[in-house]
């Protein structure tokens, strides 16, 4: 299964959508890159906010690897995006 694609035309990601059969508990999974368009971002920020819950992946605490892997994250985030 391909979840992220990069081509000469782009990259997509697919949303997975997890659910038993015979259930109406569903997971969905966002696959996020680190770089994208305001435009992706406020489309997840819609879906996600139709979601019961988030469970979300996540740097934190004082670290130099840490500091390394968020350095991008404050100044690149559009306007309305989450701030995980």
């Amino acid at each position: 299964m391909q979840i992220i694609e990069h081509s000469v035309l782009g990259t997509r990601s697919a949303v997975l959508r997890l659910r038993r059969p015979g259930s109406r508990l569903e997971f969905l999974v966002f696959p996020m890159l680190h770089v994208a368009s305001p435009a992706l971002y406020a489309a997840v920020t819609k879906r996600l906010r139709e979601c019961d819950l988030l469970v979300v992946e996540g740097v934190s605490g004082r670290s130099a690897v840490g500091s390394a892997l968020t350095l991008t994250y404050g100044p690149c985030r559009p306007t309305g995006a989450p701030a995980w």
